[in-house]
């Protein structure tokens, strides 16, 4: 019987191995059975959050240059 994954995930299957990718990052993982291609997604969507906190200036930067906001801060 398959396990069925979060609501946050969707399943594929890519010949032998199974895809789980997350729906809202797109940030996907793949492994032999569904609940390991679901359990290795989670835990590199967790990774890229930790890396990626709301409050971090740097990424805050480059998520301004990288759509091309400038934000006055004279007001």
């Amino acid at each position: 019987m398959i396990e069925r994954p979060t609501p946050d995930f969707e399943l594929s299957e890519d010949g032998d191995l199974w895809v789980a990718a997350h729906v809202y990052t797109g940030i996907a993982s793949h492994g032999e059975t569904p609940s390991e291609a679901v359990r290795m997604a989670e835990e590199a969507v967790q990774l890229h959050q930790a890396e990626h906190k709301i409050g971090d200036e740097e990424y805050q930067q480059m998520m301004l240059d990288r759509f091309d906001i400038d934000i006055d801060t004279s007001c």
